[in-house]
């Protein structure tokens, strides 16, 4: 199930720069799967301060997936969904049942903990139509506070709920990003265990 985050976004959005994205520090429900939106009110190449109720519901800059590995390692999948463009920075703030204690790989960028959440820098490229994701960052990271337990012959294994992601920074790109594909391009589906790239799309 996918959650909606409100962004609330101010300067202009000029090619080629760096657009400064402050957001509310409010934490979000989430399964193992969340969807960190930013809502936009754009005209004539500004962005403004929007009101939520007055936007469209549709946009969703990132896609947040966070697997358990084994007991106590877990990876952090962060997937550019934006029409925007290329994701710099961003912050992936832990439930507060769980502790982020190191970072042990990361690929697409550089992460490091910072006051307890996971900070990452890079360069996500955007996707070529928001109805598949782009480029992605996945970090690996070990964590105690949700390790699954045994008890009358079962094991439980516990979701992350109460976490949420903060893009901090984002590069816009001088082109349109469209919303669906040209007729007859419809992405095929995912082959089991196969991975969508962006010479092989899928779903």
């Amino acid at each position: 199930m996918h959650f909606r985050r409100v962004a609330y976004i101010h300067g202009v959005l000029a090619a080629g720069r760096p657009l400064q994205l402050p957001f509310r520090r409010a934490p979000l429900p989430l399964a193992l799967v969340l969807t960190a939106a930013a809502l936009l009110a754009v005209g004539a190449g500004h962005a403004s301060a929007a009101d939520p109720n007055t936007l469209g519901k549709g946009a969703a800059d990132a896609v947040t997936v966070v697997r358990w590995v084994s007991p106590g390692t877990y990876q952090l999948d962060v997937q550019n969904t934006s029409g925007i463009g290329y994701i710099n920075q961003f912050t992936w703030v832990p439930p507060g049942s769980l502790t982020v204690t190191a970072i042990t790989s990361t690929e697409g960028g550089k992460c490091s903990l910072v006051g307890g959440s996971i900070q990452c820098n890079g360069k996500i490229a955007p996707p070529t139509c928001t109805c598949l994701a782009g480029g992605d960052l996945v970090v690996t990271f070990t964590a105690k506070g949700l390790d699954p337990t045994f008890a009358n012959g079962y094991w439980t294994y516990y979701g992350i709920v109460g976490a949420y992601l903060q893009i901090q920074q984002m590069t816009p790109v001088p082109y349109h990003i469209p919303s669906a594909l040209p007729p007859g391009q419809d992405v095929p589906l995912c082959k089991k265990g196969q991975k969508p790239t962006k010479s092989s799309p899928c779903v």
